[in-house]
C-alpha cells in the first residue's frame, strides 16, 4: 500500500480539530511542515536509533594532490559515521579520524594514499593528500530526505521501455527535455532507485525519454519526481501516523501555551519510538548488534603515511 504526500494532506485536514479560519492551509503549507516535523522530531529520533535510518555512501573522486573534500550536498548536519577510501578495485579501507590537536602528527605538506581525515565545517580534510586520481573518497552520511510535494508535481510511470518513460497522464510542466530527477520505487519502503538522473528528451505530453540504462531503472507503478522532492514521506510506513499527529500540533500551536505544545510532541515522539521498539526492539531479529574496535584504538597507530 502507498502512502503519497497527498494522503498525508488529506489526513491532516481529516483530523485537525480547527476553527475553520485556520483549516485553511494549502497543501503546500502543510508539506512544508511536514518536511520540518521530519528535519526537526523524526529524523533525529530514527538516526538515534542507530540502526542505519537515512544511512547511505556518497562516493567522489580523489583528485591529486587535493587535501580538502567538501561534505556530500544530502548530508544532514553535515555529519559523517564514518569515510573510507576505495582502491581503484572498489574495496575499501576506514580512514582514521583525527582531531584538531592529532593533526601536527601527520604530513601536512606530502602526498601519498590517504589514511586519515580530519573532519571540518562544511568540508573534510585527508592526510596525506592523494598522489593521484586513481582512488575515491567514501562518505557515509544521513541522507537529508527530498522535500514533500503534491503527487501532482510528479508523474507516475506506465510504462518503461527502452529509451522512453510513458506516464498515466499529462506531465508537470517541470518535466522538459533536460530536467534532472529522481525516481522512486511505487512499493513501500518507496526506495530512490535514481538519483539526479537527466531526461534526453520529451517526446509527448505523456512521455519523456532518457539514457535506457536510467530507464531500466523503472517500472510500472514507479514515480518520477524532479531532483530533490518526493511524494513520500522518508519514513517507515508505519510512522506516518505520527507525522500527522506532529503535523497538527503544528497547526494547532496558535491554540495553545507553548509548554502544553512541547509536552503533546515530546509524547508523539515517545510513542513513535515505543513502536519502533516493538519486539526485541532491533530492526534485524535474532542478531544483536557487535562492537567493532580499531585496531589502532587499540594497539596505537603503527603506521601514519604510505607514499
Amino acid at each position: 500500500m502507498a502512502y503519497t504526500s497527498d494522503d498525508l494532506v488529506t489526513d491532516v485536514q481529516r483530523d485537525s480539530y480547527l476553527p475553520n479560519a485556520q483549516r485553511d492551509f494549502t497543501p503546500a503549507v502543510i508539506l512544508g511542515i511536514a518536511d520540518q516535523e521530519t528535519q526537526e522530531t523524526i529524523a533525529p529520533a530514527l538516526v538515534a536509533f542507530d540502526d542505519g535510518f537515512y544511512l547511505e555512501p556518497a562516493d567522489q573522486d580523489f583528485v591529486a594532490s587535493q587535501a580538502d573534500y567538501t561534505i556530500d550536498r544530502y548530508s544532514m548536519w553535515n555529519k559523517l559515521r564514518r569515510v573510507e577510501r576505495l582502491a581503484s578495485d572498489g574495496a575499501p579501507s576506514d580512514l582514521i579520524r583525527l582531531t584538531q590537536e592529532q593533526v601536527s602528527g601527520w604530513d601536512t605538506v606530502g602526498t601519498g594514499t590517504p589514511q586519515a581525515f580530519l573532519p571540518m565545517h562544511d568540508r573534510i580534510r585527508v592526510f596525506p593528500m592523494p598522489a593521484d586520481a586513481t582512488e575515491d573518497l567514501r562518505q557515509w552520511i544521513y541522507r537529508r530526505p527530498g522535500r514533500l510535494v503534491p503527487t501532482s508535481s510528479a508523474a507516475q510511470v506506465l510504462t518503461a521501455v527502452g529509451t522512453t518513460v510513458t506516464y498515466t497522464g499529462s506531465k508537470p510542466s517541470t518535466f522538459t527535455a533536460s530536467s534532472v530527477h529522481d525516481f522512486y520505487r511505487g512499493t513501500s519502503p518507496f526506495r530512490r532507485i535514481g538519483t539526479a538522473k537527466t531526461a534526453t528528451g520529451s517526446p509527448g505530453g505523456t512521455q519523456q525519454s532518457f539514457a535506457s540504462a536510467d530507464v531500466s531503472l523503472l517500472q510500472a507503478g514507479d514515480w518520477v519526481c524532479v531532483r530533490d522532492e518526493a511524494v513520500f514521506p522518508a519514513m517507515p510506513i508505519e510512522l506516518h501516523p505520527f507525522l500527522k499527529d506532529l503535523v497538527i500540533r503544528s497547526l494547532a500551536r496558535t491554540q495553545m501555551d507553548s509548554a502544553q505544545y512541547s509536552i503533546q510532541r515530546q509524547e508523539i515522539a515517545d510513542r513513535m519510538m515505543a513502536v519502533l521498539r516493538a519486539g526485541p526492539g532491533a530492526r534485524v531479529v535474532g542478531q544483536p548488534k557487535k562492537i567493532s574496535i580499531p585496531y589502532s584504538r587499540v594497539y596505537g597507530r603503527s603506521r601514519r603515511i604510505v607514499r
